[in-house]
């Protein structure tokens, strides 16, 4: 007990001491006076500055000015006009090319027209036997008046060789008028029998038909022989019904479809028969 209180004494007498005893502070002198360390300060904050404007500029320099955005507006404006003008130019485009594609039509059918006009006094005599030492003329003459039995005087105008094989020959013949055609045609069941055929002569158009049509009536038998089929000028015949291409190169019958048409005849048969008109004709280029 005695000795708690005589230590308590004693730190109580030492914090007296303490307070009686001035306490020494020693202050470090700085190096620079403070003119020179507010000058130093100063060129901080200019560089700063300095520096933020810097940064500022890299900044702003890729940023549109007013003038830019004046520039883009006049350049948006003058593409506008520039595209308006193109699909201006293009519709006149369009328009004169679809006058150009109806002035062919019409003279593609004019020609059409005026050939079948000169065609119609024509007859092809397809497979005609012909000696070397005969002319195709006699051989003509010899083959109306022997089998096809047309009285003299012949209305033959001219003879023209088409082709030559195996000592036959393929002649076109001017007749004198288009009803001299139809009476030769009408003989034409005297050649039952020979490899001879008479036919119409027709134009590209109406000849490229008709072997389209020599194609397709293939494709018919091969799939079917219940009806007979047979070809005559650019027309197919099956049965009763006779089919042509239109001006769409769609085969039709009248007024009915030729796909129709097949199936009223061949039933589910009629699915196997292909009518497309440029599947045939790529056939046709084959061969």
């Amino acid at each position: 007990m005695e000795n708690t209180n005589t230590t308590k004494a004693q730190i109580t007498e030492e914090s007296h001491q303490l307070r009686q005893t001035p306490t020494k502070v020693t202050a470090k002198r700085m190096r620079s006076s403070p003119g020179e360390q507010q000058t130093i300060n100063t060129m901080n904050i200019q560089d700063m500055k300095a520096m933020f404007a810097e940064l500022l500029d890299d900044k702003m320099k890729n940023l549109a000015t007013k003038t830019d955005i004046e520039d883009i507006k006049d350049k948006l404006v003058e593409n506008a006009n520039q595209i308006q003008s193109l699909k201006e130019e293009n519709a006149k485009l369009r328009e004169e090319m679809q006058q150009i594609k109806e002035s062919k039509e019409v003279d593609s059918r004019r020609i059409s027209h005026l050939e079948n006009q000169s065609k119609r006094k024509n007859i092809v005599i397809r497979g005609l036997a012909c000696d070397a030492n005969q002319r195709t003329f006699d051989r003509v003459t010899q083959l109306c008046n022997e089998v096809l039995n047309i009285p003299s005087p012949l209305p033959i105008a001219s003879v023209r060789k088409l082709s030559e094989y195996d000592g036959k020959v393929n002649v076109v013949v001017e007749l004198d008028t288009a009803n001299s055609v139809e009476k030769l045609l009408s003989k034409s069941k005297n050649l039952k029998g020979s490899q001879i055929t008479l036919e119409r002569d027709l134009d590209a158009g109406k000849l490229l038909h008709k072997k389209l049509m020599l194609i397709l009536k293939q494709k018919i038998l091969t799939v079917s022989k219940v009806h007979r089929v047979s070809v005559r000028n650019e027309k197919l015949r099956i049965g009763d019904y006779w089919l042509r291409w239109n001006n769409k190169n769609e085969l039709v019958c009248n007024d009915q479809k030729g796909e129709m048409v097949l199936k009223i005849l061949y039933k589910e048969l009629a699915t196997k028969i292909d009518i497309n008109y440029v599947n045939l004709l790529k056939i046709l280029e084959k061969k």
